[in-house]
């Protein structure tokens, strides 16, 4: 499972706007998956030099769910790891290819950081109890969602008669045929961009709303995966970490980099107000790798 998370958040990074497969897919998926193992798998005992060992020792539970939630979400519970950003930049742009070797190295020394850093500051940032990271209760409640067969109880849940598995199908096959619209059918409800299609030829109009080259002053969207694709779902965190967010984008994007931009500092007005593209100083797309010359800046 960790091996496959991994593999398709890998692929998916490279998709527009990035989906990711967070441990929340794992958790669902691997409880079927736990359950049929249990019904098919034989329960037999076996001793390999002198280690007695069984592929069905008991019945899918709790703690071996949870477990494997665990694994999952240290390998692929937030994404890629940061040294693909690496590996992609030099072989997409600076056409630079060290092996596999240095691929492996990249990877073990950034996820090793990782890890050494959060060991160094567990004291303070995991074992506190008010250390509450938001994205684990969501865990917890998908948890006892799962292995929890007893049926509802409207005095608890405000006349919600509805069973558990009942309302995630339905939210599920609703969103499975929702998406066929913004990814699919009719793509502009994925970037909502009303006041392009009004002005298309303004070049003002579209730098200021714009969804793709422009700051977006009015960010609409019906396609959850442009919510979804850089900061996650925003139904998890508190709303004070989303006003934070908010604020930072009112306060660097909208209002400094704007003003930075319609005023003309670094000829920034004969460029897109927000672009991935590297461009020359006659406002031509560069080539990257033309600042190269036999592997050297």
């Amino acid at each position: 499972m960790t091996t496959i998370g991994s593999g398709l958040n890998m692929l998916f990074s490279l998709r527009s706007p990035s989906i990711t497969i967070t441990s929340y897919v794992a958790q669902l998926i691997v409880y079927p998956v736990g359950l049929g193992w249990d019904k098919i798998m034989p329960n037999r005992q076996h001793t390999t030099f002198g280690v007695k060992w069984n592929l069905n020792p008991g019945p899918f539970n709790f703690k071996e769910h949870a477990m494997i939630v665990i694994m999952a979400n240290a390998s692929f519970g937030t994404g890629v790891g940061y040294f693909t950003d690496i590996l992609q930049a030099q072989r997409g742009f600076y056409k630079f290819n060290w092996g596999w070797g240095f691929g492996v190295l990249v990877a073990l020394s950034t996820q090793c950081v990782g890890f050494g850093l959060a060991g160094l500051f567990s004291r303070w940032l995991v074992e506190p109890a008010p250390m509450i990271w938001p994205q684990d209760l969501v865990n917890c409640a998908f948890m006892y969602t799962l292995h929890d067969n007893s049926k509802t109880d409207p005095a608890r849940t405000n006349g919600w008669s509805i069973s558990r598995y009942r309302w995630f199908f339905y939210v599920f096959l609703g969103s499975f045929l929702w998406y066929w619209f913004p990814g699919y059918i009719a793509q502009f409800l994925s970037v909502f961009a009303f006041p392009t299609w009004i002005a298309p030829n303004n070049i003002t109009v579209n730098k200021v709303f714009g969804g793709f080259s422009g700051m977006a002053l009015l960010p609409l969207t019906f396609d959850w995966t442009q919510v979804t694709g850089y900061v996650f779902s925003p139904l998890i965190p508190p709303w004070h970490a989303i006003g934070n967010t908010l604020i930072g984008l009112v306060v660097f994007y909208w209002i400094t980099s704007a003003a930075v931009h319609f005023s003309g500092t670094w000829y920034a007005d004969y460029l897109p107000f927000s672009t991935s593209s590297s461009y020359d100083n006659t406002g031509k797309y560069s080539i990257i790798s033309s600042c190269f010359y036999t592997n050297v800046l």
